[in-house]
């Protein structure tokens, strides 16, 4: 596996089920230290979540809050209002919709906005 430091890490599993607990009937699963949660298959990095909360998909380092690298696929409910919102942080940049029976594919090669 995958070695990215030396140090000793704090890993925590916790099953709680009592009825004067702060979070009654919860599961844990987790570090315990500073340290990233990295989920691997085949000897690779697949998912981390950084110490800071960001998780990253198809990379190491998080630089979001939710920072994906590679295709992407989203699901529009067009039962609903249809239309697709693209946010970005200071707000609203896109919208696509509303939607009927169409399909709409977005592909970006590097940064979207």
């Amino acid at each position: 596996m995958e070695s990215s430091n030396a140090s000793p890490i704090g890993f925590g599993l916790q099953l709680s089920n009592a009825t004067n607990a702060t979070s009654t009937n919860s599961a844990y699963f987790g570090t315990t230290s500073t340290n990233d949660l990295v989920l691997m298959t085949a000897n690779t990095r697949r998912v981390t979540v950084s110490s800071a909360g960001r998780v990253g998909i198809g990379t190491g380092s998080p630089s979001a809050i939710l920072d994906v690298s590679g295709s992407v696929s989203s699901t529009i409910d067009i039962a609903g209002s249809g239309i697709a919102y693209f946010l970005k942080s200071g707000g609203l940049v896109s919208t696509i919709g509303p939607l009927s029976t169409i399909a709409v594919s977005i592909k970006a090669s590097s940064a979207m906005f």
